[in-house]
């Protein structure tokens, strides 16, 4: 495997990598699809007895805003457009109860709540002309913050 293609693996790709080179496992199968970004791994457990949960690879969920970048000249309407890692969003869930692993994300502007999101990208309109500093944080079903909040950093952009 190149250095590349190591290095664009999750770290749950990547663990299971090491856990395979340190034989607790049988094999993997890594697959890559560019059109999403996505690397799958199929882990297979030679002796699951011998198993432990220091084999267990965990992973961290984390937000992160890819586009607009910062600095970036914007016009209206734009798309917030998120990477999201270990949580699944949620949108026929919003307003109801909480599942650990699931639910939205709420876009701030200016250190002020905007809009909640529940795909990928979601929309902004209505900025006055001028420089804005965009966040995102991942939220419960209901709303609340994460037992651990989870945002990204801040991005400026400057709207036309």
């Amino acid at each position: 495997m190149s250095t590349e293609k190591l290095l664009g693996l999750s770290s749950l790709a990547f663990g299971a990598l090491l856990l395979a080179g340190a034989g607790c496992v049988g094999g993997t199968t890594t697959t890559s699809d560019t059109t999403t970004n996505t690397t799958t791994v199929a882990v297979d457990v030679e002796d699951e007895d011998e198993a432990s949960d220091d084999d267990v690879v965990d992973t961290d969920t984390a937000i992160e805003i890819t586009s607009p970048e910062d600095g970036d000249t914007v016009t209206q309407p734009f798309n917030v457009e998120v990477a999201i890692d270990d949580f699944t969003l949620a949108p026929d869930k919003v307003e109801g109860a909480n599942v650990e692993g699931e639910g939205h994300y709420h876009v701030w502007v200016d250190g002020e709540y905007f809009v909640a999101g529940v795909a990928e990208a979601t929309e902004i309109d209505g900025l006055e002309a001028g420089e804005h500093e965009l966040m995102v944080s991942l939220q419960n079903n209901d709303h609340t913050d994460l037992a651990e909040p989870v945002q990204s950093g801040a991005v400026t952009v400057t709207v036309e």
